[in-house]
């Protein structure tokens, strides 16, 4: 993930504000079923069932999965979160930079 971050043009260093804006940012979240906490990962993410900037996106590309940790559906921990403003963005159809990933 962090090579396409790089190659889309992502900027790593000390002089980066860990929150300040980025051409892309691509997190593992969750692996199926997946249970792991290593020094640098924890899977499922620890706030995945917090967020419904995740929880969205995840509804559309994987509507039955459920959370291996608190064995909630996606469509469950989304009704049970806060709603942010979120847009739904559409490439343009001759557009070939998604293909690209």
């Amino acid at each position: 993930l962090l090579s396409i971050e790089t190659e889309l043009g992502r900027k790593r260093g000390d002089d980066i504000l860990p929150w300040s804006a980025r051409p892309i940012d691509l997190d593992l979240l969750a692996f199926g079923e997946l249970v792991l906490v290593d020094d640098g990962l924890v899977l499922p993410h620890p706030r995945l069932h917090q967020r419904d900037f995740v929880l969205r996106p995840l509804a559309d590309l994987c509507p039955n999965w459920t959370h291996p940790v608190t064995g909630q559906k996606v469509e469950e921990m989304l009704a049970a979160v806060d709603q942010t403003i979120l847009r739904r963005f559409h490439a343009p159809k001759n557009s070939d930079s998604i293909a690209t990933l």
